[in-house]
C-alpha cells in the first residue's frame, strides 16, 4: 500500500513534536498507537526524510546567495489534485548574478549512508515537475549522501530512467551538480594544513577546552602556505569537523604539550559540507543559527588564510541545467 502525503502527516507532527519537546518513550508510544499499523511501519524511514528536511534548512539558508528559504505545507486540497500534482517542500528565492531574486522549487531527498544511488518513483516525480511548471518555476532535487556527509543539487534529467522509477548514481549526481546556484563556493586546499596545539596541565584555571592528558589548551595556530592563524573556539570546530588532521609528533616541556598535526590531502572543500560537518560534530542538525556561524566561521577563515575559492560549475549540462544556468547565472557559461 502507498502512504498518501495525508497519512505521513502524523509523522510530521510526530516528527516537530520531537524538535521543540522532551518526548518519553511512553508518551511517543501513545501517539503511535493512535495510527494505522501500515504508517506505524513507516515512521523510522520517514523521519529519515524529514531529517534529511531539517538539515537542508539550516545548511542551505546558510549560503549567501539563498536570499528566502520558505518550507511549503505540504497539505493539499482537493484530495482530487494528488492524483496530477505534488507540492515539493521548499520555495527558494535565489540572488542571480544580476542581483535579481528568483525563484526555485526544491524537494529534498536523503540517501543512506549504505547506499551510492538515489531511487525516486517517476509518478512522484511527474506530480512534482507538473506543479512546478504549472507555476512557471523551475525544479531541483537536494540530495544528502549520508556516506560522504556531502550534498547535491541535481534536475531530474540526469536521472536514469527505469519502467517505473529514477536512479541517480553519486557520481552522476557530482558531474551534474547545481549547488553553486545557492553560493555553496569551494576551497581549494593544495598545500598541507598544519594545526598546533599547545596546552598546560599548569594553569587549571585557564578557559577553555581541557584534553584529558595533555590539560587545557592555551593557544590553537592553523598555517596554511605562509600564512598562520591563532584560532578562536569557532574556528577551532570549522577546522576540526571539515579537516582530517592526523598527529605528527609531540612535543613536552614541563608542564606544557604542544601538538603537531597536518592534513596534507589534496581537496575541494563546499561551504555546504563545511556545515554540515560542524553541525554533525555538535549534534544540532536543525539549529539555523549554528548553521550561519558555522558558514561564516569557515569562509572567513580560509580567507584569512588566503585559500583560493573556487566556484564549481557542473561538468555536465543536460538541458534542464542550461535552463537554470540562463535563468540564474546568465554567464555563457552552458551555451
Amino acid at each position: 500500500m502507498r502512504l498518501d502525503v495525508s497519512d505521513i502527516e502524523p509523522i510530521r507532527l510526530l516528527h516537530e513534536f520531537d524538535k521543540h519537546f522532551r518526548c518519553p518513550d511512553n508518551v511517543r508510544e501513545l501517539l503511535l498507537s493512535q495510527v494505522s499499523d501500515h504508517i506505524r511501519q513507516n515512521v523510522a524511514r520517514f523521519e529519515r526524510g524529514f531529517a534529511a528536511e531539517d538539515l537542508f534548512d539550516s545548511v542551505f539558508s546558510s549560503l549567501p546567495w539563498c536570499i528566502l528559504l520558505h518550507n511549503l505545507d505540504e497539505r493539499q486540497l482537493p484530495d482530487e489534485s494528488k492524483a496530477q500534482y505534488q507540492v515539493p517542500d521548499s520555495l527558494c528565492l535565489i540572488e542571480t548574478s544580476s542581483k535579481k531574486h528568483c525563484p526555485l522549487l526544491v524537494d529534498v531527498k536523503g540517501v543512506a549512508e549504505a547506499k551510492r544511488t538515489l531511487t525516486i518513483q517517476k509518478r512522484q516525480n511527474q506530480a512534482v515537475q507538473q506543479y512546478a511548471t504549472s507555476l512557471g518555476i523551475p525544479f531541483v532535487y537536494a540530495v544528502y549522501w549520508g556516506q560522504f556527509g556531502a550534498w547535491t543539487i541535481n534536475t531530474s534529467d540526469v536521472f536514469d530512467e527505469k519502467a517505473t522509477e529514477l536512479k541517480l548514481s553519486v557520481e552522476s549526481a557530482l558531474v551534474a551538480d547545481c549547488s553553486l546556484l545557492f553560493g555553496d563556493i569551494s576551497f581549494l586546499i593544495d598545500k598541507p594544513l598544519q594545526r598546533t596545539t599547545t596546552f598546560s596541565k599548569s594553569e587549571p584555571d585557564h578557559k577553555g577546552v581541557e584534553h584529558q592528558d595533555y590539560g587545557k589548551m592555551l593557544r590553537e595556530v592553523i598555517t596554511y602556505g605562509g600564512n598562520s592563524k591563532e584560532l578562536n573556539i569557532l574556528e577551532s570546530l570549522a577546522m576540526d569537523a571539515t579537516f582530517d588532521f592526523k598527529d605528527r609528533n609531540v612535543d613536552r616541556e614541563g608542564g606544557v604539550t604542544t601538538v603537531h598535526a597536518v592534513d596534507t590531502e589534496l581537496q575541494l572543500v563546499r561551504i555546504s559540507t563545511s556545515v554540515t560537518r560542524q553541525l554533525g560534530k555538535i549534534d544540532k542538525p536543525n539549529d539555523i543559527q549554528a548553521a550561519q556561524v558555522a558558514a561564516k566561521a569557515f569562509v572567513f577563515l580560509l580567507r584569512e588564510l588566503n585559500v583560493q575559492g573556487v566556484m564549481v560549475y557542473p561538468q555536465k549540462y543536460s538541458p534542464e541545467v542550461k535552463t537554470l544556468w540562463k535563468r540564474f547565472v546568465e554567464s555563457e557559461t552552458a551555451s
